[in-house]
């Protein structure tokens, strides 16, 4: 903290001042590891994705099925 904040502004305006208070602060970088999984665990995850897309594909076919027999179904039951 400046106790004269306005004559520091002042002096800071000059670009050679500025550069002789400036600080610059490196953080360490580390580098991400690289997918450190098994090949069993790859296996794994993709028979995973692959049982989930076969479920999503099932809950679809599902959904459009019920799509299709509703209109029939309220047909069906506006006749009684």
């Amino acid at each position: 903290m400046s106790p004269d904040y306005t004559a520091l502004l002042r002096r800071l305006s000059n670009p050679l001042q500025l550069r002789a208070v400036e600080r610059i602060i490196q953080f360490p970088f580390i580098l991400p590891a690289a997918d450190e999984r098994t090949e069993e665990e790859i296996a794994r995850a993709a028979d995973k994705r692959r049982e989930q897309g076969k479920k999503l594909q099932e809950m679809a076919a599902k959904a459009r099925l019920e799509k299709v027999l509703l209109p029939e179904y309220a047909l069906l039951y506006s006749r009684l």
